[in-house]
């Protein structure tokens, strides 16, 4: 279920983080990719945006009294993108500009995106009982591309996964 992943990231995100000086934080890796920090930042712009597209979604078929009832399934190329994104990444991807991490000249990234992590699991919650496969959201990424929210909460998770993967190989390169 998507709240038995949520609590596994939340795990391997403080596993992660813990014990990290700020200077370990920010330090990229010799050959060049984001910090443990731009991964989070990273993650956090990606999933405010995501949210943003959820809750007013989420809401208004909580309102109408929609309903529905599982096992829902994902789409076939939604399904086949969330599989290919799972950890270990084996196809490098360029974030898209507006997801690209800007630099944070605080401690912030791990607090916001521990208060991220627990709006996503008030909008699973929210989203119990509705028909996960029939309401669709915009991708923040392209207006043209279409999800429902189902694929929407599994591409966020995996997404998560990825990036934390990503930041333990920086802690690993570095020798933290």
């Amino acid at each position: 279920s998507f709240h038995i992943e949520l609590h596994a990231i939340l795990d391997d995100v403080h596993d992660l983080c813990a014990n990290l000086t700020p200077e370990q934080f920010v330090m990229q890796p010799p050959t060049g990719g984001w910090s443990v920090q731009e991964c989070l930042v990273h993650l956090n712009l990606t999933g405010e945006l995501y949210c943003e597209q959820l809750e007013p979604v989420i809401d208004a078929a909580k309102a109408s009294g929609e309903r529905g009832r599982g096992p829902f399934r994902y789409g076939l190329l939604g399904g086949l993108f969330i599989r290919s994104q799972e950890p270990p990444v084996r196809y490098r991807m360029t974030s898209p500009k507006s997801f690209r991490p800007v630099p944070v000249l605080d401690n912030s990234a791990l607090p916001t995106f521990l208060a991220l992590q627990e709006r996503l699991r008030d909008l699973m919650r929210r989203a119990d009982g509705l028909p996960l496969d029939k309401l669709k959201i915009t991708s923040p990424e392209s207006k043209w591309l279409r999800m429902n929210v189902l694929e929407a909460f599994g591409l966020l998770l995996v997404h998560e996964r990825r990036h934390l993967w990503q930041a333990r190989r920086v802690k690993d390169a570095l020798g933290m």
